[in-house]
């Protein structure tokens, strides 16, 4: 949430919204929010599925383009090597929750986490292997802590990455290359990253009145956080556009 609540002021260095008014920004801003968890609400699966390959992407960009070595390709490869791993590594816990968006695995679930688990592995050796040697560096020790993070529950290992790694990162780049120091830049986020846990508490509220998904918070926070998601990866693209 910190360093995605700044996309207001990110709208200011692209010149397609540099123009439109702030209401006009939140408006189509919530408007594509409503649209992804409409998307989880009619198929959790292609709600799922999208989650991980864009957030695969963003993950990859912020840290490549970090690390001096990105490319489109390399970039999706780590992105998607890093989470499955992630996911596959945690397996029984993953599994639990896609039972309570409905999506069983069935008989096939131990041929699920082998594919899974091997795959990431695979994409993150190839990834590591395609970069300069001070990039290997860093590649080397976030695989090191994914590592470290298979013997944590999964959320703790998530949030390892995301805020040590990826938002750490994606902070600072904001930081450096157009909004200014760190206060300011946390004045800045301040009033949208309390509009978000209003948002949050908005949502958890109703699925506690309505029942949805047995009230069970866990899996209603993922589909708030890829609601959340989906308008920042898109903005942080074009602002690193615009920096090329």
């Amino acid at each position: 949430i910190p360093h995605g609540a700044v996309d207001h002021w990110l709208r200011l260095k692209q010149p397609a919204l540099a123009q439109s008014s702030l209401i006009l920004f939140f408006v189509l801003y919530v408007a594509a929010m409503l649209l992804v968890a409409s998307l989880w609400w009619l198929s959790p699966l292609v709600g799922l599925s999208s989650f991980i390959l864009y957030s695969a992407w963003h993950f990859g960009e912020t840290d490549l383009r970090d690390w001096h070595n990105y490319r489109p390709s390399l970039a999706f490869t780590w992105g998607l090597g890093l989470l499955l791993t992630l996911l596959f590594s945690h397996f029984n816990e993953f599994e639990s929750y896609l039972i309570i968006y409905q999506i069983s695995l069935g008989q096939a679930a131990s041929t699920w986490y082998l594919a899974g688990l091997g795959l990431g592995i695979s994409l993150m050796a190839i990834s590591i292997f395609n970069v300069s040697k001070s990039s290997f560096r860093q590649m080397a020790f976030t695989a090191l802590t994914l590592a470290l993070g298979a013997f944590l529950p999964l959320l703790l290992a998530f949030a390892l990455y995301f805020v040590a790694g990826h938002s750490f990162r994606g902070w600072r780049h904001l930081q450096e290359e157009t909004l200014g120091g760190f206060k300011k830049l946390l004045l800045k986020a301040l009033p949208f990253s309390l509009l978000a846990f209003v948002f949050l508490g908005v949502s958890l509220g109703l699925a506690d009145y309505y029942n949805w998904l047995g009230a069970n918070y866990w899996p209603i926070l993922f589909v708030f956080v890829a609601a959340l998601s989906a308008p920042h990866v898109w903005l942080m693209h074009n602002f690193y556009k615009q920096q090329d």
